[in-house]
């Protein structure tokens, strides 16, 4: 094959192999399952899928930086833990959002100084974040489960506008802010500047340390509002809730197409590779795979997507 072929070959990959591989997925399985392409399985995937979509762009954030942020499952079932108990408690359910969504910017915003003022490894900094908020979410709710019977709430996570499942809509209502925010801003330039070269952008004028703690925030934010949509759709909170959340954002996020060491990726993409990764995930369930092996594929996915993006950018995946 020629250079000319290759470079071809990896223009049409790099524009299009989330289409492709979305389109593969949807057709090996529907005959693997002939319940798959039916319009309720279809929005049940979505509809489940937002909290993954969700964690996956706060995530992004901190990828784009070359950090990573393993403790925005705990923050989930914190969130959630506290919902219920502040409803329990008779707060009105918007009071309960407003506060809750404010106290998950405190992991984010520890996690951030911490890497960005104290200079310990994200991976560090954010495995003992993780341990501690979710000693928090367990030692709050008592190590159970709560129930949640708000109207408002169960409507966030469950309730549908004109056929459309209410968190899509929150998630779409989100995710375009988002994009604005990576694609149209000087904040998010300066995120792929830091995770391109940490040291040019510091040089070149750019707050290297405010917009690292600005990320985790970030990340930490969304963290906390994913518990809120996941509490409602499941009427409950419960300390045990996120758990693998971070692996299935990293996932979506490498399938996607961006890069581990930061400085690479788009928004966009990392929503196409959260539905990906649900996709097979529904199917694995239909099937009747058993999760202990659906953790096996996920890695082989994980694997499977930096050698792919290895093989065709030769970019520096990790």
């Amino acid at each position: 094959m020629g250079k000319a072929d290759k470079d071809n070959l990896k223009k049409i990959w790099s524009n299009y192999y989330l289409f492709i591989l979305l389109a593969g997925v949807m057709v090996i399985s529907s005959f693997m399952h002939e319940a798959f392409l039916t319009a309720n399985n279809l929005a049940n995937v979505f509809g489940s899928n937002v909290t993954t979509v969700l964690i996956a762009i706060g995530m992004f954030a901190v990828i784009l930086t070359g950090g990573i942020d393993l403790s925005v499952g705990p923050v989930v079932a914190l969130s959630s833990s506290l919902l219920a108990g502040f409803l329990q408690a008779g707060y009105p359910a918007w009071l309960s959002i407003l506060i809750i969504l404010i106290a998950m910017l405190i992991p984010g915003l520890i996690s951030g100084t911490l890497i960005a003022y104290g200079k310990i490894a994200p991976i560090m900094a954010t495995l003992a974040m993780m341990t501690i908020v979710r000693g928090i979410a367990y030692i709050y709710a008592t190590g159970s489960s709560r129930i949640i019977t708000n109207k408002t709430i169960l409507y966030l996570g469950s309730g549908k506008i004109s056929g459309i499942p209410v968190p899509i809509i929150i998630l779409f209502v989100y995710f375009i802010p988002c994009w604005i925010l990576f694609n149209k801003t000087r904040f998010g330039r300066q995120l792929y500047a830091i995770g391109g070269n940490q040291t040019a952008a510091y040089l070149s004028g750019v707050s290297v340390k405010k917009n690292l703690v600005l990320a985790y925030v970030f990340s930490s934010f969304t963290a906390g509002l994913t518990g809120i949509v996941l509490a409602g759709r499941l009427m409950m909170g419960a300390p045990i809730f996120g758990e693998g959340y971070e692996m299935d954002a990293i996932a979506s996020i490498v399938i996607g197409g961006a890069s581990l060491s930061g400085g690479s990726g788009l928004v966009r993409n990392v929503l196409l590779g959260a539905f990906v990764l649900g996709l097979i995930t529904n199917v694995l369930n239909l099937v009747g795979l058993s999760s202990y092996f659906q953790m096996v594929v996920k890695g082989l996915i994980i694997l499977g997507a930096v050698l792919g993006a290895y093989f065709f950018n030769r970019d520096k995946i990790i």
